[in-house]
Protein backbone atom coordinates (compact mmCIF):
# COMPACT_ATOMS: atom_id res chain seq x y z
CA UNK A 1 0.00 0.00 0.00
CA UNK A 2 1.33 3.75 -0.28
CA UNK A 3 -0.13 6.49 0.85
CA UNK A 4 0.42 10.47 0.18
CA UNK A 5 0.37 13.11 3.21
CA UNK A 6 -1.60 15.88 3.17
CA UNK A 7 -1.92 17.58 6.36
CA UNK A 8 0.06 16.86 9.65
CA UNK A 9 -1.19 18.60 13.00
CA UNK A 10 0.71 17.90 16.02
CA UNK A 11 -0.50 18.57 19.67
CA UNK A 12 1.64 18.89 22.96
CA UNK A 13 0.32 16.79 25.79
CA UNK A 14 0.45 18.53 29.35
CA UNK A 15 1.54 14.70 30.90
CA UNK A 16 4.35 13.35 28.48
CA UNK A 17 6.45 10.30 29.06
CA UNK A 18 9.26 8.67 27.43
CA UNK A 19 7.62 7.54 24.52
CA UNK A 20 5.12 10.90 23.56
CA UNK A 21 4.91 14.19 24.00
CA UNK A 22 2.32 15.21 21.26
CA UNK A 23 -0.23 13.75 19.51
CA UNK A 24 0.38 13.74 15.67
CA UNK A 25 -3.28 13.80 13.47
CA UNK A 26 -1.81 12.87 9.91
CA UNK A 27 -4.38 12.97 6.96
CA UNK A 28 -3.78 11.16 3.58
CA UNK A 29 -4.51 8.91 0.79
CA UNK A 30 -4.00 5.62 0.72
CA UNK A 31 -4.73 2.91 -1.84
CA UNK A 32 -6.48 -0.03 -1.11
CA UNK A 33 -5.34 -3.25 -0.04
CA UNK A 34 -4.01 -5.72 2.67
CA UNK A 35 -3.07 -4.57 5.87
CA UNK A 36 -0.83 -7.03 6.83
CA UNK A 37 -1.31 -5.62 10.41
CA UNK A 38 -4.74 -6.68 10.97
CA UNK A 39 -4.86 -9.11 7.79
CA UNK A 40 -7.62 -7.33 6.54
CA UNK A 41 -8.68 -5.46 3.04
CA UNK A 42 -8.68 -1.74 3.54
CA UNK A 43 -10.26 0.64 0.69
CA UNK A 44 -8.63 3.41 -0.73
CA UNK A 45 -9.56 6.75 0.34
CA UNK A 46 -8.72 9.67 2.36
CA UNK A 47 -7.42 8.55 6.44
CA UNK A 48 -7.02 10.22 9.32
CA UNK A 49 -5.00 8.92 11.98
CA UNK A 50 -4.20 9.97 15.31
CA UNK A 51 -0.54 8.61 16.81
CA UNK A 52 0.90 9.51 19.95
CA UNK A 53 4.61 10.47 19.11
CA UNK A 54 7.82 11.97 20.53
CA UNK A 55 9.66 14.82 19.46
CA UNK A 56 13.18 15.34 20.73
CA UNK A 57 16.62 16.30 18.82
CA UNK A 58 14.58 17.09 16.12
CA UNK A 59 13.71 13.68 15.53
CA UNK A 60 10.35 11.86 15.61
CA UNK A 61 9.50 8.44 16.86
CA UNK A 62 6.47 6.81 17.72
CA UNK A 63 5.48 3.08 19.39
CA UNK A 64 4.19 1.12 16.40
CA UNK A 65 -0.14 0.16 17.17
CA UNK A 66 -0.24 3.05 19.40
CA UNK A 67 -2.68 5.03 17.66
CA UNK A 68 -5.44 4.54 15.12
CA UNK A 69 -7.09 4.95 11.93
CA UNK A 70 -10.39 6.26 10.20
CA UNK A 71 -11.65 6.24 6.51
CA UNK A 72 -12.66 9.75 6.00
CA UNK A 73 -13.59 9.28 2.16
CA UNK A 74 -13.68 6.81 -0.01
CA UNK A 75 -11.98 7.33 -3.43
CA UNK A 76 -10.58 4.73 -5.77
CA UNK A 77 -7.86 7.28 -6.72
CA UNK A 78 -5.58 10.21 -5.34
CA UNK A 79 -7.16 13.84 -5.90
CA UNK A 80 -5.44 16.02 -4.33
CA UNK A 81 -7.76 18.83 -3.81
CA UNK A 82 -10.39 16.68 -1.80
CA UNK A 83 -7.52 15.47 0.05
CA UNK A 84 -6.61 19.10 0.77
CA UNK A 85 -10.42 20.07 1.64
CA UNK A 86 -10.54 17.30 3.64
CA UNK A 87 -7.65 18.19 5.26
CA UNK A 88 -8.53 21.77 6.08
CA UNK A 89 -12.13 20.27 7.77
CA UNK A 90 -9.90 17.68 10.29
CA UNK A 91 -7.97 21.29 10.86
CA UNK A 92 -10.97 23.02 11.65
CA UNK A 93 -12.81 20.51 13.80
CA UNK A 94 -9.63 19.46 15.56
CA UNK A 95 -9.20 23.52 16.85
CA UNK A 96 -12.87 23.37 17.58
CA UNK A 97 -13.06 20.51 19.49
CA UNK A 98 -15.65 18.62 17.52
CA UNK A 99 -16.49 15.98 15.06
CA UNK A 100 -15.32 12.55 14.28
CA UNK A 101 -11.47 12.99 14.39
CA UNK A 102 -11.90 14.76 17.86
CA UNK A 103 -13.26 11.46 18.83
CA UNK A 104 -10.13 9.88 17.75
CA UNK A 105 -8.22 12.18 19.48
CA UNK A 106 -10.25 11.79 22.84
CA UNK A 107 -9.79 7.47 21.84
CA UNK A 108 -6.55 8.11 22.08
CA UNK A 109 -5.82 9.68 24.94
CA UNK A 110 -7.95 7.21 26.93
CA UNK A 111 -6.29 4.43 25.55
CA UNK A 112 -2.88 5.82 26.31
CA UNK A 113 -3.74 7.73 29.21
CA UNK A 114 -2.77 10.88 27.62
CA UNK A 115 -4.06 14.65 28.59
CA UNK A 116 -3.79 17.22 26.00
CA UNK A 117 -2.91 20.82 26.59
CA UNK A 118 -5.27 23.84 27.25
CA UNK A 119 -6.17 25.52 23.95
CA UNK A 120 -5.01 23.38 20.57
CA UNK A 121 -2.09 25.23 18.42
CA UNK A 122 -3.96 27.39 15.88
Amino acid sequence: MSSVNGLRLRIPVSNPTEDMTHLEISVFYQKAGMNYASYKREPGGIYVSVTPVKIADGMVSFVLFSGTKRLQETAERLNRKRLAAVGERVEADVKMQIGSTWELVQHVCAAQGITIRDGVPA
